[in-house]
């Protein structure tokens, strides 16, 4: 995906405007190395940092950018994959209907964005499983799906109980309660977690893919960024323009 953005931007030949919406203390500004170099390290901070673009006053997060890129030309897989390098780690999640859906995506994925030997093939095996139950999704470093509603389940708790949060005692209790509870329970409330984020963007699903005003950040793609870029190029053709003139 980084790859293809960079193809959109071409930093090789815009380097001189991409310059301008960079941080004025980011490494790449004061990089000596060739613009072909340069081009590289400009897609690996833009995928791999927490780099953010300077444009029209406004902060963009350039993983964001990259994202919206997918969203925009990509084909089924490559939307597919921007979503759930975008929303794993906050539990997005397919509805049983959709299950099969979603595994038609992956198995029929020409483009190599879903390579074998990488661990699809049971997704897709977990997918067709049933046409019943959530799958969520999740990301090695951050909560599970349960540990989420846990985290919901005991503030949620804590507050209708007038409880002390702050307390060990009643920390340790409620931990215990939740260990209490029945596996159904507790895929109840996941459900239910479900139900209230779907409407927040959550859900991945067929309508997604005809939404064309979903998005991630502010919304910013490669395109859009090429036509500030433009301007910015051709202000300074329009003013070397001038001082030739004078």
């Amino acid at each position: 995906m980084s790859r293809m953005t960079q193809a959109f931007l071409n930093p090789v030949g815009m380097r001189t405007f991409l310059l301008q919406l960079l941080p004025k203390n980011h490494y790449l500004v004061e990089s000596k190395v060739t613009n072909i170099i340069w081009a590289e390290h400009f897609r690996a901070a833009m995928e791999y940092g927490d780099l953010r673009l300077n444009i029209n006053g406004k902060s963009v997060h350039a993983g964001d950018v990259i994202l919206n890129t997918a969203l925009l030309i990509g084909n089924d897989a490559l939307k597919l994959m921007a979503i759930i390098d975008g929303q794993c780690e906050i539990n997005a999640f397919v509805r049983g209907k959709n299950r099969a859906w979603m595994a038609d995506i992956i198995e029929n994925d020409k483009s190599g964005v879903f390579r074998a030997g990488n661990g699809w093939e049971d997704v897709v095996g977990l997918l067709r499983e049933s046409d019943e139950g959530t799958v969520f999704m999740s990301y090695t470093v951050t909560d599970s799906i349960d540990g989420k509603v846990f985290s919901d389940w005991f503030h949620s708790t804590i507050e209708e109980r007038g409880l002390d949060a702050d307390s060990g005692e009643v920390t340790n209790a409620l931990q215990d309660e939740w260990e209490e509870l029945s596996a159904d329970k507790r895929w109840e409330l996941c459900e239910a977690w479900a139900d209230e984020h779907a409407a927040q963007g959550y859900e991945i699903s067929p309508e997604r893919w005809t939404e064309e005003d979903f998005h991630f950040g502010s919304g910013w793609n490669a395109s859009m960024v090429v036509d500030v870029l433009e301007e910015k190029k051709k202000a300074l053709f329009e003013q070397a323009d001038m001082l030739v003139e004078t």
